[in-house]
Formats: C-alpha cells, sequence, structure tokens
C-alpha cells in the first residue's frame, strides 16, 4: 500500500468516526464543518492544485486559520506551513495527497476529502492521518457525481489499457463506499480482507441507520444469478441478466436461457445495485477487483441460498448522512474544557520556547487525562499517562501550578506561562533541562547578561532557581570564600574587589540574588 507509518496500530481505527455527505455548494458544507472544530488540527484534502489554493484561500478570508500546501509551491514555503501546523501555529491545511507523507502528527483531529479520491488504498492511507494519538478524530468525504465523471474522464484517459481497467474498478469499490448503507468501517475492512465480526457503531451509517427490509428472497436470486452465470461475470451482467434484459451479449452466453433471467424485473437497477454492494460488504460475495470486478460466491452464501437464514439489508436512501456539529474545543465527558484549553497554551509556550512541536511536550490525551484527573502533586501526576520521571522533572512543576491556580489553591511555585515572553520561557526550558549557565547562553543565543536578568526576574516572581546548579563549582567556591572573609555589610565594590576576576559581574550578580 505504500505509506505503511500510516496504518499505525493495525488497519482498524475505531476512534476514526467515518462520514459521507452528499457533495451540494461543498465550500458551504467544509466552513460548517471546519467553523464547528476551530481550536483543532485538519487536513483538507482536494485533488488539483488549483483547488487546493482557492479553498484555502476562501477559508483565510473567513478568518480561519488555514494555508494551502501541494508540490507546485516552493520548498521554503512548503516547509514553512508544515513547520506551523506541527507547532499548532496552523490550524488547517488544504492540501493535495502530496501533503502528510512521514509527519507523525497525533493530535490531527479530522480529515476532509473535498473530493472523491480514485481509489479506497489512497482514502484510508489519508484518513489514518487522523486520531493517531488514539483520541476522537473524524473523516469526512463530501461525494457527487461530477466527481465520479471527472474522475472515470481522467482514468480513461491513461494509454495503458490494463492499468486503465484496474483504475477503474478501483474507482468502482471507492464509489460503492461511498454509497454504501452498511457499517463504513465493515466496508473499509472487508476491502482489505479483515471483515469486521459486527458495526462499528462510530459511522454515520451506524449513528443513523437507513431503514431495513427483509431481503431474504431478493439476495437469494442475487446469490442463484451469480451461480448460474458461473461465477466469471461483474455486477452490471449479472444485474441485467436478473432484470431480463434481452441484448447481444446476453443472446451470445445463452444466459437469456437462465432459470434466473428476469425473475427480478421488479426491482430497478439502482435498488439491485445497492443490494449486491450490501451482499459484498456483509461477506455474502467477494468482488476480484484485479479480474473484471468478478462476483463470487462465499461460504457464507450457501445457508442463505439454502434457505437456512434470513436476511435484512438497508433501504435505499437519496441523502447521505450530515456529520455531527462538534462545538468548539469539544473534549469527552469528564473533562474539564475550560482546564484542558488552558493546559494546551502552556505546552505550546513550552514548545515554543524549546523549538519543538507541542505534542513532544504531552500529548492531547496527556492533557486530557490531566484535565480530568486534577492532580495536585508529583505522585499524582505521574499516574497520568504520558507523564515519566524525565517529563516530570521537565514540565511537572508548570503544569501542577497552573491546575493548582485552576482550582483556587495556591501554587507552590510560580509557574512560567505563555505572557512570560518568549525569551524568559526560553532560559526558563533550558534551564529545567539541566543546562548551566553557558549552556543556557548558547542554546538561547542570548547573552550571559540577558541570561541571568531572566533567571532573576524569574526567582522575583517566585520561582525557585538552583543558581549553584548554573555555576562552575571553581568560581562558586571563589564567591563562597569571598563572602566568608567579608562583613555581611559590605558592598558591590567591596564584594567584587575579593572576588578573583575568573569571576564574572553576571554570575556575581546571579549568585548575590539567591
Amino acid at each position: 500500500l505504500g505509506d505503511a507509518e500510516v496504518f499505525h496500530g493495525g488497519f482498524d481505527r475505531p476512534n476514526i468516526r467515518y462520514t459521507v455527505l452528499e457533495k451540494r455548494k461543498p465550500f458551504d458544507q467544509l466552513l460548517r464543518f471546519v467553523e464547528g472544530r476551530q481550536g483543532q488540527s485538519g487536513i483538507v484534502y482536494a485533488l488539483s492544485r488549483r483547488r487546493v489554493e482557492e479553498v484555502a484561500e476562501r477559508l483565510v478570508a473567513r478568518g480561519l486559520s488555514a494555508a494551502a500546501y501541494h508540490a507546485g509551491l516552493p520548498a521554503a514555503r512548503r516547509e514553512q506551513v508544515q513547520e506551523a501546523f506541527l507547532r499548532d501555529e496552523l490550524e488547517v491545511v488544504v492540501a493535495t495527497v502530496a501533503f502528510g507523507m512521514g509527519i507523525d502528527k497525533p493530535d490531527v483531529r479530522f480529515v476532509v476529502h473535498y473530493d472523491l479520491p480514485r481509489n479506497i488504498e489512497g482514502y484510508y492511507q489519508e484518513t489514518g492521518r487522523a486520531g493517531r494519538d488514539g483520541l476522537p478524530a473524524e473523516a469526512l468525504l463530501l461525494y457527487g457525481m461530477q466527481d465520479v465523471m471527472t474522475a472515470r474522464r481522467l482514468i480513461e484517459s491513461g494509454e495503458n489499457p490494463e492499468q486503465r481497467r484496474i483504475e477503474l474498478h478501483k474507482l468502482s469499490a471507492m464509489i460503492g463506499f461511498a454509497e454504501s448503507l452498511s457499517c463504513r468501517r465493515r466496508v473499509l475492512l472487508g476491502y482489505f480482507g479483515q471483515p469486521l465480526a459486527q458495526d462499528c457503531g462510530n459511522c454515520d451509517v451506524c449513528l443513523n441507520p437507513p431503514e431495513r427490509f427483509d431481503a431474504t428472497e431478493p439476495a437469494r436470486k442475487a446469490l442463484s444469478c451469480v451461480y448460474r452465470v458461473g461465477q466469471r461475470f461483474g455486477m452490471k451482467h449479472v444485474i441485467d441478466v436478473l432484470r431480463g434484459l434481452d441484448n447481444e451479449r446476453i443472446r451470445r452466453l445463452g444466459h437469456h436461457e437462465l432459470s434466473t433471467w428476469g425473475i427480478g424485473r421488479d426491482l430497478s437497477e439502482e435498488a439491485w445495485t445497492s443490494l449486491f454492494r450490501q451482499l459484498i460488504h456483509h461477506g455474502y460475495l467477494v468482488q476480484d477487483i484485479a479480474n473484471y470486478s468478478v462476483l463470487r460466491l462465499t461460504d457464507a452464501a450457501r445457508p442463505l441460498l439454502r434457505g437456512e437464514v434470513q436476511l435484512e439489508l438497508a433501504r435505499p436512501r437519496v441523502k447521505a448522512a450530515k456529520p455531527r456539529k462538534a462545538a468548539r474545543g469539544q473534549v469527552p465527558e469528564g473533562v474539564d474544557d475550560g482546564l484542558f484549553q488552558a493546559l494546551r497554551r502552556l505546552r505550546k509556550a513550552l514548545a515554543d520556547a524549546q523549538g519543538v512541536p507541542p505534542y513532544v511536550v504531552f500529548g492531547d490525551a496527556t492533557l486530557m487525562q490531566m484535565a480530568a484527573l486534577q492532580p495536585l502533586d508529583p505522585a499524582g501526576l505521574l499516574a497520568v499517562n504520558g507523564v515519566g520521571e524525565t517529563k516530570l522533572a521537565r514540565y511537572g512543576e508548570d503544569f501542577l501550578n497552573l491546575i493548582r491556580r485552576h482550582k483556587g489553591l495556591e501554587p507552590t511555585r510560580l509557574a512560567v506561562e505563555a505572557d512570560a515572553g518568549p525569551e524568559r520561557r526560553a532560559v526558563f526550558v533550558a534551564y529545567q533541562e539541566g543546562k548551566d549557565l553557558d549552556q543556557i547562553s548558547t542554546g538561547t543565543g542570548l547573552g550571559r547578561s540577558a541570561v541571568v536578568d531572566h533567571l532573576i526576574g524569574l526567582m522575583d516572581a517566585g520561582q525557585r532557581i538552583d543558581v549553584r546548579r548554573l555555576v562552575a563549582p571553581a568560581r562558586l567556591g571563589a564567591v563562597e570564600s569571598a563572602l566568608e572573609r567579608l562583613p555581611a555589610s559590605a558592598d558591590w565594590q567591596a564584594l567584587r574587589a575579593a572576588v578573583p576576576g575568573t569571576v564574572d559581574d553576571d554570575t556575581l550578580r546571579l549568585l548575590l540574588a539567591e
């Protein structure tokens, strides 16, 4: 399948909700969807570069955080968009399929297909970029017949007849998924040869099920006809035989003499197509896409053909189910949304100071558990999934104090908040990482005087800084020795004169601020 990293955790991704929406004024549909999910990361896939740029521009014009990404953009611009998306500085990327390969951003909350993909393999890879952190995610497909016509025209313009045949059959399977009245996840997993024992309960078909009807007799007619034509023909020909069409091909093959010829005249071609697709999705038939989409019976078909079991199927409906409306910043029940959003802001500030994507600090799943459990001490924070000893030492104090203030309690030490300024946050993060004064200066690009100013500012604000850890032992010893010799009333000049020249003024200022 390529891009194997998409299948993170296997083919079945039960946290992704699959929805197909009939395409009507697609930009308005997209706008409503995205506006209901502001503050969340998402990808919108479109098939052409022009469409990508047009959709991105219209989203930006509506005040949304969006940008275009496709192979025709300068490499520097593509890198800029990718980095902004990874750092949560950009919410929505509108892209061709070139975007997402190799990008391990676990907190993508939705993927929208503005245009119909040409095959299920590509569709599943692209939707698999959502919800890799295991939290709820959504995959919305806007489906219209104009897309089908465009896709067919592009495929049929190819020069290789065998490749055209395979791609058309793959497109047919994609259309079958979009028009399915069965559980979407069953259709997807079944396509990849991994049957699902029961409906998923987390797709538009499961959540808004169509009307059911007793399909035992028409299903037996369909299966019987597949058997009578020798399991050597595709869906359209079998339907033509069932409906009693009298054409040259049917006569040449002698299929007008079969007992199943014309026994399905009471149903339309569309009704039979829906029934056959459901029989495929439920495992009574298999469709050999590599071999002209020939239909073959499975072992499950035998009891149905013999009249030993009954079968209920979905009655076709005109419109696809609409996607759920999500509130801004929606989180699972039991999670304090206000605290969760505050934790995200703190995470972003710390990540910016380190120059890393926010999920490197903590993933959304970890922050949601923090917002639900609301730990007040290091032991409680360690009980949160995703918090280990290293991250507790590096970030624990900031997150614990934010939770304490959220609950109206006094923080034990002042955490570095988002409004502390990027330089001060960078200094604080470097300090948390165990770097000394020189290393902080080199890592942040700030002069030693500026670093000391920020460290003293942090201490003045109530943040405990272990200044002795920041200073080389020889310099620390020289200052301590001078302080022991001088009276407590000694001023700066006296201290400066008593301390060796190897100790600079900035180091001395920092030690005196302790």
